[in-house]
């Protein structure tokens, strides 16, 4: 089965344990405050009281309240009404939970103790909401309606409370910063390392620990590289991702501006739930379409090379050009350097007096700051 349907497939269930999470929180904030000025207090389940688990294709949240009767008289009849809702600009969108609490009677300083379940289904759920709960600031509505009478029907209490709960998100920041990424070369048969600053930031409402898989892909959905990390739940997290890059991969970074996409799998917790994520940047390369030509004038052989340093740092680049006969014997070699901002073109030539029969060049590029090295081997034509 395709990664990506298994991704949204368990990103289903993240999305129905957010909306448990804010449910919690909705039904804490709602009870506390009214019922109690009535003639009822609702006590609510402890973390620990609540249980959890998967059906198939169904979160089931099971939990208790516990109500009390803490007036002077006996209520009769009670209706407790609880509805979740999302909203947009302040209008209601969407209901996520509905349920209404039916109590026969509850006599003075009587406790009763009712089962709240929740069975939210994951296919109710579509890619776009998944994205909205889990990286958006959302706002909810809780309402919380309750009825009773008093016996023989000689008084009716009726309360009615609504509470905004605000949502932070799951992943409150997720960012490559791919303005401070560098390559740093071992030498082109070695290839070399793709160094990203990355930032991700979790809701302390979580805890545990998550494991991200990132997927560095170009824009036809080719995999480069991959890079995997853990990182604690619930706190912001700063780490330079370090993708490998063979000898291919290397020249097409330091020599072709590109857009990248990196697909990320974010396993949250113990669970194993998963959610896709992905982001997009145009790499911008520091010898972007480097090209070089040599030919012979004479004793002389004359090397041109241009590029465009579309890379967002100002390098201090150092060409190197070393002459070779057929042999491979060392003939002639001259070197120069370059003070190059970013968006600049360069446009050069050199031109080395050798001694012998040149048959082929080497053009070395070193970075002064990243350690950037690139290495091209041109003929040279008869």
């Amino acid at each position: 089965m395709d990664r990506r349907l298994l991704a949204f497939k368990a990103s289903s269930m993240v999305f129905s344990i957010i909306v448990i999470i804010i449910f919690l929180l909705a039904v804490y904030s709602s009870f506390i405050n009214p019922m109690i000025e009535g003639e009822m207090f609702v006590v609510l389940p402890s973390e620990e009281d609540i249980d959890w688990r998967f059906e198939e294709e169904s979160l089931i949240v099971e939990s208790e309240l516990e109500m009390k009767n803490t007036g002077y008289f006996d209520l009769q009849d009670i209706d407790i009404r609880i509805d979740l809702l999302r909203l947009d600009n302040g209008e209601d969108v969407e209901t996520f939970y509905s349920d209404t609490i039916f109590i026969e009677s509850l006599e003075v300083g009587e406790s009763r103790t009712e089962s709240i379940t929740l069975n939210l289904s994951t296919e109710d759920f579509s890619e776009e909401e998944m994205e909205e709960f889990i990286f958006e600031s959302l706002e909810f509505q809780v309402s919380s309606e309750m009825s009773a009478r008093y016996p023989f029907s000689l008084m009716h209490l009726d309360l009615v409370y609504h509470e905004i709960i605000e949502w932070d998100g799951v992943v409150q920041e997720l960012e490559f910063h791919h303005e401070e990424a560098s390559v740093h070369t071992f030498g082109n048969d070695e290839g070399s390392v793709l160094e990203l600053p990355f930032v991700v930031e979790t809701n302390d409402l979580l805890s545990g620990t998550s494991n991200v898989d990132i997927y560095m892909e170009d824009k036809d959905g080719d995999l480069y590289s991959t890079y995997s990390l853990d990182i604690p739940l619930g706190t912001r997290v700063q780490e330079d991702l370090r993708f490998q890059l063979d000898e291919e991969g290397t020249r097409e970074f330091i020599t072709r501006s590109q857009r990248l996409d990196f697909v990320s799998d974010i396993e949250l917790g113990e669970e194993g739930l998963t959610f896709e994520h992905t982001t997009s940047h145009d790499w911008g390369a520091p010898l972007n379409e480097l090209e070089i030509e040599v030919s012979r004038d004479g004793n002389k052989v004359n090397t041109s090379y241009s590029f465009e340093n579309d890379s967002p740092r100002t390098l201090i680049l150092f060409p190197e050009i070393e002459v070779f006969d057929s042999d491979g014997n060392l003939i002639g070699s001259d070197e120069t350097a370059h003070y190059v901002q970013s968006g600049v073109s360069i446009d050069d030539m050199i031109s080395i007096e050798v001694e012998g029969e040149p048959a082929y060049i080497e053009v070395y590029f070193y970075e002064d700051d990243t350690e950037m090295e690139h290495r091209e081997e041109v003929w040279i034509d008869e």
